[in-house]
């Protein structure tokens, strides 16, 4: 199963540093930090099923102001319309405990301390969230949605519908988790592909208006296929493509209403 990356930004927050094992914490120094907020850890996860994960988090606060929380699952430097935020968070805090991650995720973080000073903002922190058996088949955990019989799994056979239109080199579609009538903001949804046999992958997203792009996928698949799991976000028509051992073979149109 390929590692992935989320569609759009989860609707959750939370503050920790890498897990070991997970990658390199990118925190700063104390003395850089201060007076803002720095040291942040995970101290641990629990999950509440399959799609969903408890953290307890830990960090120093100097008690100079409120402090804010940015989230995010990309990487580039909290852009507009790509986290979301939580707080104000009392000062001198240092624990706190937050639900509703989405499991497997890397998420990407940071703190905004309001001192007398002004804003001081801490350098970004990274941390994967676990898995929670939520994927199945012979592809092992995915992120996709719980494998219960009512969905297609990683391992499973090439969708019926897929089989129907004669995709048989890849096929790709999208599932309305929460709601069966509507994408909208906020709103569950997973990015489903089915491939024929191990290769290289690449999945991508195009949002209009603003031609955005979200690369999903871009690597080797071992052939079991997956779901991408998150959140829908601002409204917009989405084009999602695969292209499989780099030729395209599918695609599926969507819209946030």
């Amino acid at each position: 199963m390929l590692k992935k990356l989320a569609i759009v930004l989860v609707a959750v927050v939370a503050l920790a540093v890498a897990l070991p094992g997970h990658g390199t914490s990118l925190a700063p120094s104390s003395a850089e930090a201060y007076p803002g907020a720095d040291n942040f850890q995970v101290t641990g996860q629990e999950c509440l099923g399959p799609n969903n994960v408890r953290l307890f988090l830990q960090w120093t606060s100097y008690g100079f102001g409120p402090q804010w929380f940015d989230v995010s699952l990309q990487n580039n430097n909290f852009a507009f319309n790509t986290f979301v935020g939580a707080g104000p968070i009392a000062s001198g805090q240092g624990t706190f405990i937050w639900e509703g991650f989405v499991p497997g995720a890397r998420h990407f973080l940071r703190v905004n301390t309001l001192t007398q000073f002004g804003w001081y903002v801490s350098q970004t922190y990274q941390f994967v969230t676990q898995n929670c058996g939520g994927g199945g088949g012979g592809g092992g955990f995915k992120n996709g949605p719980k494998c219960d019989g009512a969905y297609w799994c990683a391992g499973d056979a090439i969708p019926s519908f897929c089989a129907q239109q004669g995709l048989y080199n890849g096929c790709i579609w999208v599932n309305r988790i929460a709601d069966p009538f509507s994408y909208y903001p906020g709103a569950f949804v997973a990015v489903c592909y089915w491939v024929p046999s191990p290769g290289t992958l690449y999945v991508q997203t195009t949002r209009q208006p603003g031609n955005v792009v979200n690369v999903l996928a871009n690597g080797y698949d071992d052939g079991y296929g997956d779901c991408f799991q998150a959140t829908a976000g601002v409204p917009g028509d989405r084009r999602t493509i695969l292209q499989f051992n780099g030729v395209y073979v599918d695609q599926v149109l969507w819209r946030v209403n």
